[in-house]
């Protein structure tokens, strides 16, 4: 995740709901993140599509 834009990332990520599995697992990784669950490297295992987001 970019650092550096984690605060406009948490803005976003309040409002939205998740409309596809693709956004669900970024949302996901994103809270695994802010919550020290150090397993979000799971998803490099299957990428998530760009286009989906």
């Amino acid at each position: 995740m970019d650092l550096a834009h984690i605060s406009k990332l948490k803005l976003v990520l309040e409002k939205a709901v998740p409309g596809n599995i693709s956004q669900k697992r970024v949302n996901d990784a994103y809270q695994k993140f802010i919550s020290n669950d150090n397993k979000e490297a799971a998803y490099y295992s299957d990428p998530i599509n760009p286009n989906d987001l």
